[in-house]
């Protein structure tokens, strides 16, 4: 089964990650970082920019080659420093969120359960 997932990284509090916040989530990196990233990871991942260029949408969507290709869909947005605080998934695997969460260190929001997954050795 697939769900949809939200990707970040926050400071603990008291040994616990918080949910994601826009005000609480640390610089994950450039846009260009994080396709470089994702792209390691799933090699058939293809990018294109966000029609709405009108409104300086800067949003950057990653998808498989082909519809039904098995790669999950990213959804990657620059705050107004550059930086992205959030990455957006959805049609994506259990096993896919951890192999994420384990290379790139950071934790995943799964909004169906409610629950922070988080990979051992995060901060």
């Amino acid at each position: 089964m697939s769900y949809s997932y939200l990707f970040y990284s926050t400071p603990k509090i008291d040994g616990n990650r918080p949910l994601p916040d826009m005000n609480n989530c640390v610089p994950l990196g450039s846009v260009e970082q994080i396709k470089a990233q994702l792209i390691g990871l799933f090699p058939n991942l293809v990018w294109k920019q966000s029609l709405l260029l009108s409104h300086n949408d800067e949003t950057w969507f990653g998808h498989g080659a082909r519809c039904g290709d098995g790669v999950p869909e990213f959804r990657v947005s620059p705050e107004n420093d550059g930086k992205v605080r959030t990455i957006g998934a959805a049609y994506i695997s259990r096993d896919e969120v951890l192999r994420i969460i384990t290379s790139l260190k950071i934790a995943a929001f799964d909004p169906q359960k409610g629950k922070i997954l988080e990979s051992p050795d995060t901060d």
